[in-house]
């Protein structure tokens, strides 16, 4: 099954269910939260293996920067995560407020923030 395939069946899915707003801020934040938590052990992860690679004195000059190269890039993915779960959130808290108003995003280098 493609992924659009998939996007359309859990949009038909989800066209059936009753929820109110309340209950899909709730949802919104429960899922940022994990999202969060499970960033968190990517992170520490990446830290044990950074910890280790460059305390080993076997790898040479060049493999040491092509890995902190890497972690650099992983590291700039990680802050994208963390924009869009800020929006998440701020998306939450909108729904929960009445006739609340809502920031334009914007797009950054590697994503969209809001400003």
């Amino acid at each position: 099954m493609d992924q659009m395939q998939m996007l359309r069946e859990l949009q038909n899915v989800t066209n059936n269910w009753d929820i109110d707003d309340e209950i899909l801020s709730d949802l919104i934040i429960v899922s940022t939260l994990l999202g969060e938590v499970i960033l968190s052990g990517i992170l520490f992860r990446e830290y044990e293996l950074f910890a280790n690679f460059n305390d080993d004195e076997t790898t040479t000059a060049c493999e040491k920067a092509e890995f902190n190269r890497s972690v650099g890039e992983m590291l700039k993915g990680a802050c994208c995560l963390e924009n869009a779960f800020a929006r998440k959130i701020e998306a939450a808290i909108d729904l929960k407020q009445v006739g609340a108003e809502t920031d334009t995003p914007e797009t950054g280098d590697c994503c969209s923030v809001r400003r």
